[in-house]
């Protein structure tokens, strides 16, 4: 069975996710390319997935996260969710490496493409 995308509003939090990913960053035209596409494939899913059983992960959302991954040469699943995790720690006032800068910009953009 196909899962549905089910959002959470911000809990405990004054911004959206997304409000944290600056308006230029390039992740934002990326994607919007990839809900066009998974938009057209969206009938082709329904007819992938049974109607009946335990609901599943919604494709697109493991799509997306997948381009992510390739987009950011993270080698595993369970290495970009303990990236994830990382970079959604509560930032600190001190200096930050680059490779945390991008970590973080990572995963903000990937809390704005789910």
């Amino acid at each position: 069975m196909r899962g549905e995308e089910r959002r959470q509003r911000a809990m405990l939090m004054i911004l959206e996710p997304g409000d944290r990913v600056p308006k230029e960053h390039p992740l934002r035209r990326v994607k919007e390319l990839a809900d066009a596409a998974l938009t057209e494939l969206s009938p082709l899913f329904d007819e992938m997935y049974s109607a009946i059983g335990r609901p599943s992960i919604p494709p697109e959302r493991l799509l997306k996260a997948s381009l992510l991954m390739a987009l950011y040469t993270v080698r595993s699943e369970r290495l970009f969710c303990e990236q994830l995790d990382y970079s959604l720690l509560p930032t600190r006032r001190t200096r930050r490496s680059s490779k945390t800068r991008r970590s973080f910009a990572c995963s903000s953009g990937f809390i704005s493409v789910i």
